[in-house]
């Protein structure tokens, strides 16, 4: 499950693609998300492509449209190499998010009626030379939206955001995004859903369908910091 809009993600499409198939020998078909976000329709042509095919692995590389389409797919093993740090986000948490257009909205997947799609084996590679460093400082702050908004509902101790992007090194902002994946609620059972989550997912799809879902995110950050001023360096 391949995205390619932006370069750098072309790029690592590219190098995996190469790798799989001329240095490892491995049979690939490929398909990518029409969107910023995957859609009902990409993740049916995938099961029926995967389906087809008889594979029994998938390998998404790309932004986080790729890693939630590939999450969503129904197969056995499943390789998630981010090329984007919000793509790593999506990585860590536990569902994807897939756009229903006759509902005009986003529907999480697996639903509150099935547990997490559970994968024999599942590969996370992040590695720094696939990953577009133009969108670090996005991903950091929707990362630290997320985390804000989990110590406000939780009622832990107050997320310290400024010291969490002090030097943001490859590894500090890595850190960092699985922290907010693991800590992305999507509201089931007795939790709430994450406050970036729910107005992204009501957002998005309609009054923002180019942005990525980082982006919406990203913008909810002064507010929860009470701060006009937020800004990221390094």
């Amino acid at each position: 499950a391949a995205e390619r809009f932006r370069p750098p993600v072309a790029d690592a499409v590219n190098q995996v693609r190469f790798l799989l198939q001329q240095r490892m020998g491995f049979r690939t078909v490929t398909a990518h998300p029409t969107g910023a976000v995957p859609t009902i329709r990409d993740l049916e042509l995938v099961n029926e492509l995967a389906s087809r095919t008889g594979a029994s692995t998938i390998a998404a590389v790309g932004s986080g449209a790729a890693v939630d389409l590939a999450k969503a797919a129904h197969k056995e093993e499943l390789v998630l190499l981010p090329a984007t740090y919000g793509a790593s986000i999506a990585a860590a948490s536990s569902h994807s998010l897939i756009f229903d257009p006759l509902q005009e909205s986003l529907m999480i997947e697996p639903g509150p009626e099935a547990p997490p799609q559970s994968f024999s084996t599942t590969t996370v590679v992040l590695e720094e030379r696939f990953l577009d460093q133009a969108l670090k400082q996005e991903a950091s702050l929707a990362a630290i939206g997320i985390l804000l908004d989990h110590s406000y509902r939780e009622s832990l101790s107050e997320f310290d955001w400024k010291d969490a992007v002090q030097n943001l090194t490859h590894q500090r902002a890595a850190e960092l995004m699985q922290r907010a994946g693991e800590a992305l609620s999507y509201g089931f059972g007795s939790s709430e859903r994450s406050l970036p989550l729910a107005v992204a997912a009501s957002l998005a799809p309609t009054l923002f369908p180019e942005h990525r879902i980082t982006s919406v995110m990203a913008s909810l950050v002064p507010a929860l910091v009470n701060d006009e001023n937020v800004s990221l360096e390094g």
